[in-house]
């Protein structure tokens, strides 16, 4: 009995898809809200300090890049209006003269048409500049670049007064300041003083919970493990009220003051609530369904 291998090789070609991980991250980054896009980029700064935030200076106008103190477009589409092509000087190289030009429609974009959004720490400092005097804002600028992703303060008072060479009652001075403004709580050294600082805003509008004080003071890792009958018996409350001020915790106050911030109701201000901003809004009209583009509006909220 005879065995008979067959050893060809098949060469003819195929096509397979095969989806990259390079294209899974970019697919993953394009599903993501501008909000989503802030966190993860500040989550990948804090992860690997190789990365370095490059700020890059943006025309108020129509948000193209800035040279210097100058915006190209701007001034090239100022040129194109005020000038025709029959006033324009002659010159000897016309093929440079056409490879420099750039139409309008060439350089439109809607989304030049959105102004950049100022972060939280240059509204910080802006809103300090106007409460401190300048010989305090050196201060200012090192408490507000202390602060972490979730608006508390990642060093001491101790540790700023040192590296400042100033006295300590100076910084503690600037840091209330700093934690008087909104997003309220923010500036805090820790989560027990962050939650404190919006019980006491709230009770300036009326809005407080009889309990919640005590049991932020004293009780709060308890409270975070839902040891109400702990609290209940050392306090000598019922199981429901403390209940009770675990609800209004969890929906008035909010952990991290710096996640999501925007203005709110200064009537009837909640620190809990935040805008939340879609990139579309699809509606019911009357030729059927209609969808609204958002993002070019997203500066009227800044």
């Amino acid at each position: 009995m005879e065995l008979e291998l067959d050893q060809s090789f098949d060469m003819s070609p195929r096509q397979s898809l095969k989806v990259s991980p390079r294209l899974v991250a970019a697919n993953y980054i394009l599903e993501l809200s501008s909000q989503e896009l802030q966190q993860t980029i500040a989550s990948e700064l804090a992860d690997n300090p190789a990365l370095e935030l490059v700020d890059v200076p943006t025309c108020p106008v129509c948000g193209s890049e800035m040279q210097g103190s100058i915006c190209p477009f701007c001034i090239q589409r100022q040129k194109g209006t005020e000038t025709t092509r029959e006033d324009m000087p002659a010159y000897d190289d016309d093929r440079e003269n056409q490879s420099n030009h750039v139409s309008e429609e060439d350089v439109f974009d809607p989304l030049t048409k959105v102004a950049s959004e100022r972060t939280l720490a240059e509204r910080l400092i802006e809103d300090l500049g106007t409460i401190l005097p300048d010989d305090d804002m050196r201060i200012a600028e090192y408490l507000v670049g202390s602060l972490d992703e979730k608006g508390c303060l990642s060093c001491s008072v101790d540790e700023a007064a040192y590296e400042l060479e100033v006295d300590v009652s100076q910084v503690r001075a600037v840091l209330k300041a700093l934690q008087s403004l909104e997003p309220i709580g923010i500036g805090a050294r820790n989560l027990r003083e962050c939650l404190l600082i919006q019980l006491d805003y709230l009770d300036q509008l009326g809005l407080s919970q009889p309990h919640a004080r005590e049991v932020i003071s004293d009780y709060l890792m308890e409270l975070g493990e839902h040891k109400f009958g702990k609290i209940a018996h050392d306090l000598k409350l019922t199981q429901e009220e403390v209940a009770d001020t675990w609800e209004f915790v969890k929906s008035k106050l909010n952990p991290h003051p710096a996640h999501g911030f925007s203005a709110t109701n200064a009537h009837d201000r909640d620190t809990r609530q935040m805008y939340i901003l879609p990139d579309v809004i699809i509606s019911r009209g009357e030729n059927g369904l209609e969808i609204e583009v958002v993002e070019s509006k997203r500066s009227c909220f800044a």
